[in-house]
């Protein structure tokens, strides 16, 4: 399967929605009551990495980008 730039900038694209949709979430995760269920802000801030690091690695191997 050939990869085209238009291919990675479309991943481009939905690794900022999930980093920007874990941004949003994580004020959300600061309180929480007893029998409530919530992401703990860890688990919200390792989904915020790990979208930042496929951003990076996908701007890496996208063609003409400095």
């Amino acid at each position: 399967m050939k990869t085209t730039g238009w291919s990675l900038r479309e991943a481009i694209k939905q690794q900022e929605l999930r980093r920007d949709t874990a941004a949003r979430a994580f004020n959300g995760t600061l309180k929480k009551f007893d029998d409530e269920s919530k992401q703990t802000p860890q688990e919200v801030v390792v989904q915020f990495l790990a979208a930042e690091q496929a951003i990076a690695q996908l701007q890496v191997a996208r063609p003409g980008t400095t």
